[in-house]
């Protein structure tokens, strides 16, 4: 219950601060924005890497590699998916509402389907 708080707290905050930055109207406001959202996405890592631990200890590693995995290959298709969206609309807004979205859904996700409860050998 306390990792799926610690981690639902990151996402949504994460997510506000988004929102607040899509709005931003100075440089200073933009970049305090970005640095909370960013300090607040940092706290998910308390919660996923234990997890994998309680819910597969033999294989935690082979978990944390799989959401490893996923996050790089995140990282090589959204710079690809925000160049088209800026290109394609002119405003930089709609990437952060789309970021603030994915975080969203990534807190239902998590609260509907994560457990610290052993489930493989």
């Amino acid at each position: 219950a306390v990792r799926k708080a610690v981690h639902s707290i990151s996402l949504v905050g994460g997510a506000c601060f988004l929102v607040l930055l899509a709005s931003a109207e100075t440089k200073s406001a933009a970049i305090t924005f970005i640095t909370l959202a960013l300090g607040m996405l940092s706290m998910t890592g308390s919660s996923t890497g234990p997890n994998a631990m309680d819910i597969a200890p033999r294989y935690a590693g082979t978990i944390m590699g799989m959401q490893t995995t996923a996050g790089n290959i995140a990282g090589v298709v959204v710079p690809l998916v925000v160049g088209v969206l800026v290109s394609l609309s002119g405003r930089w807004d709609i990437i952060f509402y789309l970021a603030a979205g994915v975080l969203i859904l990534g807190v239902v996700i998590w609260d509907l389907f994560a457990t610290g409860e052993q489930i493989i050998d």
